[in-house]
């Protein structure tokens, strides 16, 4: 079985073998790498990417979530009660981030919102589980589904800090200007690096 092109029907008999009945509580995903590791792997190429976001099968029961690698089946179990910090956000490329904890560990997956054709159900489920807050794993929503502007709102309001920093220094005519001028540059990639479109992630 392709673990690239998974239509619905395959994915909700791997629902089924997992225990659970398939409604719209299920998600062709991938894992998602922080902003510095994929800047560094998209330097490397695509391949180094894609080797990286491994696909997986992520289904979300009242009791846990459940995160099954599709390249060879390996099943994880998030027990809602030793889970934390669960997050949804936009990501790049008109998808969404969804993160949490889990006893200590760090866990992120990322799944396209605007899917078509064989994986029109993963945009279907994900708009069902958007509706129903992840069927109360997120209490806020409000850093998903933002449009135009809205959805660039907090690095537009991070990114005057290291303009002002760099208009100061010219009018103060600073003499380690390059310096500020390096380190207002490097805020500025941090705060938008995770902004940038990965035409990967389509």
């Amino acid at each position: 079985m392709g673990i690239l092109v998974q239509n619905e029907s395959q994915m909700q008999d791997l629902v089924r073998a997992l225990g659970v009945e398939p409604e719209a509580n299920f998600l062709y995903a991938r894992h998602h790498n922080g902003a510095g590791k994929a800047f560094a792997l998209d330097l490397l190429g695509p391949s180094a990417t894609a080797a990286s976001e491994p696909a997986f099968l992520l289904v979300f029961t009242p009791a846990e979530i459940i995160a099954q690698r599709l390249s060879n089946q390996q099943v994880h179990r998030y027990a809602r009660a030793d889970l934390t910090n669960f997050k949804v956000r936009d990501g790049a490329q008109n998808s969404v981030v969804i993160d949490f904890d889990h006893t200590g560990e760090h866990v992120s997956f990322y799944a396209d919102m605007g899917s078509s054709m064989r994986l029109q159900y993963v945009a279907d489920n994900l708009a069902a589980l958007m509706a129903n807050h992840f069927l109360g794993y997120a209490t806020d929503m409000s850093q998903v589904g933002q449009t135009g502007l809205a959805s660039f709102k907090y690095p537009l309001l991070e990114s005057l800090l290291p303009v002002a920093l760099v208009i100061a220094m010219l009018a103060l005519k600073a003499d380690h200007f390059g310096r500020y001028l390096a380190i207002s540059g490097l805020i500025l990639v941090l705060i938008w690096l995770p902004k940038i479109p990965r035409p990967h992630r389509r």
